[in-house]
């Protein structure tokens, strides 16, 4: 949980500060985000942790023994970590667009190994992510485009409640590289290391 919780957190941090696009989550976040600073002000941090306790319950009343201790701290810790990094990163600037984009492609396969991490250990995976790996295991389809799906989703939303600000580029590959790098970290974490169960 904690390699792939580092990871996650690190991933998100370097799309942040790209400034080309949230993860799909986090847009999906930034939609509760919107429409619930219509009435009173709430952080993105707030609201994500606000999305994953919806997904929890959905989790739960899917599949309950999927949830693990670490499927809570994780999104929990998840914040403080991307704030951490945020913090060490915050005199790094981003003048063009090449740059930006070095950024994004460091961070998303970051982000994508350290969801598979989790999800192939099954100690620490946010119910966010667990959700499409159980609908790949429901329907005995590879996580990887399962996934894809479940990030187009979440980006669509976030855009419908309110969030299109958070959309770009980044998130948009997001939406088409996550979910194969997701897949391949769980397949290589079951063959070579056959202990940790995953789905490939």
């Amino acid at each position: 949980m904690g390699i792939g919780t580092l990871f996650v957190s690190f991933g998100i941090a370097l799309m942040l500060k790209s400034g080309r696009g949230m993860d799909t989550i986090s847009a999906l976040a930034a939609g509760i985000q919107a429409i619930v600073s219509r009435f009173f002000p709430i952080s993105l941090g707030t609201a994500i942790i606000t999305a994953q306790i919806l997904a929890f319950l959905v989790v739960a009343a899917w599949n309950f023994r999927e949830l693990r201790i670490g499927s809570v701290i994780s999104f929990l810790l998840v914040g403080q970590f991307v704030n951490f990094f945020g913090f060490l990163l915050r005199h790094f600037t981003t003048p063009n667009l090449v740059i930006s984009i070095c950024l994004l492609f460091f961070g998303i396969p970051f982000l994508g190994v350290g969801i598979g991490l989790c999800l192939a250990t099954n100690l620490g995976a946010t119910p966010l992510d667990l959700i499409p790996n159980l609908a790949a295991r429901t329907m005995n389809k590879k996580i990887g485009p399962v996934r894809i799906c479940a990030d187009i989703s979440y980006g669509i939303i976030g855009v419908i409640l309110g969030g299109k600000a958070s959309i770009g580029l980044g998130t948009i590959l997001c939406m088409l590289f996550i979910g194969p790098c997701i897949g391949k970290t769980i397949g290589f974490c079951n063959k070579h290391f056959p202990g940790l169960a995953g789905h490939d």
